[in-house]
């Protein structure tokens, strides 16, 4: 983060518009986007998104107060009560700053998807986020954005992008040290647990665990088969258990950015985290296994 965003939070003061755009020019050149960026737009009127067929990347940062699109998923922006959605003010600045860092490396990390799909390797991990774009365009080619609009956090290159920002953002914000952001952190903590909970649950049961790799490639099958393209092809149980299996991360936190299946004792540990029991500063720090 920038001298200037550090300052802004450490004092509890609204991060100016045009700092953000330092944000996002450092986050450019961290990640050699260059190439796929054409430009950043700061609006009031639309969401904040990467249009990839542009290259131009737009931010609201005004976004939190908006009306909840669907309240059945996990945000940040739950945290915001009616009453400041009513008069488009928030009670505590840090809320917004840190939800629009959090939304601004969302956006980054959707940048680096496009640069990933776009460069020719052989990774599982590129076939995985280029078969999720697929499912999106029959989406948009024959529901009009009908399954995205439902099952936005399902589709895998969202997944994996709300997933990296959560944790970058934690990262930084855990370097400052600063005491009196305790509170808002552990709430945000617990609602990053409670996405967690909702992507590793099954997309047709609530109740029943799954990942959010094998979410995915559901929807994907119904998708192709709603759509009746026959010509695409459906991602199956084979591909999933390919990818689980090569993938290989030793670790539970790479496993979580993944979207593959984690321990028991992990599982448990987000669900303490969700519920309070345990609160801490950056719940993906203790995931060690």
């Amino acid at each position: 983060m920038t001298k200037e965003i550090i300052t802004s939070i450490k004092e509890k003061k609204l991060i100016d518009d045009v700092i953000y755009l330092d944000y996002i020019e450092e986050q450019i050149n961290k990640y050699n986007l260059h190439d796929f960026i054409n430009g950043v737009l700061l609006t009031t009127d639309d969401i904040s998104g990467f249009d990839n067929k542009s290259g131009i990347l737009y931010f609201n940062p005004d976004m939190i107060t908006w009306t909840l699109i669907n309240k059945d998923v996990p945000d940040i922006d739950l945290l915001v009560s009616n009453k400041e959605r009513k008069t488009n003010t928030i009670k505590e600045a840090n809320l917004a700053n840190l939800y629009n860092l959090f939304v601004l490396r969302h956006e980054i990390q959707h940048v680096i998807q496009d640069k990933m799909i776009n460069t020719p390797t052989d990774s599982l991990l590129r076939n995985v986020l280029i078969k999720d774009t697929n499912s999106l365009m029959i989406d948009t080619k024959f529901f009009k954005n009908f399954y995205y609009q439902k099952y936005h956090d399902r589709f895998y290159n969202e997944y994996n992008a709300n997933i990296i920002a959560y944790k970058e953002v934690l990262d930084n914000i855990e370097k400052l040290n600063e005491i009196e952001l305790d509170p808002l952190i552990k709430k945000i903590n617990i609602v990053v647990a409670k996405y967690l909970l909702y992507c590793y649950s099954d997309i047709n049961n609530a109740k029943k665990y799954s990942t959010p790799i094998k979410n995915m490639y559901k929807l994907n099958e119904h998708l192709v088969k709603r759509s009746k393209e026959h010509d695409i092809e459906i991602v199956d149980e084979v591909q999933y258990s390919k990818f689980n299996k090569d993938t290989k991360p030793n670790k539970d936190i790479d496993r979580i950015i993944y979207g593959l299946t984690i321990n028991s004792s992990t599982y448990d540990y987000i669900k303490k985290v969700s519920k309070g029991k345990i609160k801490t500063l950056n719940l993906f720090k203790q995931i060690k296994n």
